[in-house]
């Protein structure tokens, strides 16, 4: 591939010359998640736990061929899209490493998420433009939560089955956020609550319960499908439930954004889903730091 001149117009497709776009990007993210402080500490997250890898039931048939679909249509359109989403998100490990962990570690971490979190997150929740967007309307009234799932669709292409295609208006309308354990069941069944909206899930995964604990915290997004509700994609770590307080003090402050309104979930479509990863690298942040010490 040939160098791209600071003045050619940006390959990623937002009509920016290079300079002003994608050339900066990734160091504009580290020099921005390096320097935000940890500004509570919470004793009793003083002690030391394993960082425990959860996998999730693979995607069925119906999952693995949407997903294929998408993946390539971007690839050939825009191929710069999952490259800029996934130096997006490895964004919320960067305070490891200027914090002296070591990088390997935190490719690693990154590597092992690509499947089940990043790749689904980029797909159908990342926005490409939404940072130029919010610089634009300061006040944020008029931002387009177009995601690249979308983008694609609007181009007729994809060429969805009936099922794919509700599997597809599903995932458009989740989110990732918080979940506690609230009960587990041997035949799969397990009974999540949202931290954040205060709503039991009951989902079925059978791969995913003999590694959960009742009272343990996930980050997951849950759709509905096949007549049922379901993990799609997951964050591949185990939140101990001591952090229940530092979650509780990041809905206390949504509530405050929100003007003190009852939380709902297309608020994380819009406005709190990018916080809640950064409330996860706090997390993982402390996780790493006092397993290692």
């Amino acid at each position: 591939m040939s160098k791209i001149g600071r003045n050619e117009i940006c390959p990623c497709g937002s009509g920016k010359k290079y300079k002003k776009c994608c050339l900066n990007y990734r160091q504009h993210q580290v020099e921005q998640f390096a320097e935000m402080p940890i500004v509570k500490q919470y004793p009793q997250e003083d002690k030391n736990y394993s960082i425990v890898t959860l996998e999730s039931s693979p995607l069925n048939e119906v999952g693995l061929n949407l997903e294929k679909k998408i993946l390539d249509y971007v690839k050939n359109h825009y191929p710069v899209y999952i490259k800029k989403a996934k130096s997006d998100i490895a964004t919320i490990l960067f305070r490891l490493i200027f914090r002296g962990q070591d990088r390997r570690m935190v490719d690693n971490m990154i590597e092992q998420a690509t499947e089940h979190f990043i790749i689904p997150w980029a797909l159908y929740n990342w926005v490409p433009d939404l940072f130029e967007q919010m610089e634009q309307d300061r006040d944020e009234k008029n931002i387009r939560d177009k995601t690249i799932a979308l983008a694609c669709n609007q181009q007729n292409e994809l060429n969805l089955t009936s099922s794919e295609t509700e599997l597809f208006n599903n995932l458009n309308t989740t989110y990732f956020t918080y979940y506690k354990v609230k009960a587990i069941e041997r035949d799969g069944s397990i009974i999540l609550v949202d931290l954040l909206l205060d709503i039991e899930r009951p989902i079925f995964d059978k791969q995913l319960e003999p590694n959960l604990k009742v009272g343990a915290i996930i980050y997951a997004r849950i759709v509905y499908h096949q007549g049922k509700d379901v993990i799609y994609g997951i964050w591949p770590m185990l939140i101990p439930e001591i952090y229940s307080e530092r979650i509780d003090d990041f809905k206390r402050q949504c509530i405050k954004l929100h003007h003190n309104q009852p939380l709902v979930s297309h608020l994380f479509r819009t406005r709190f889903e990018f916080d809640t990863r950064d409330i996860l690298s706090l997390i993982i942040l402390n996780m790493v730091e006092h397993s290692a010490s």
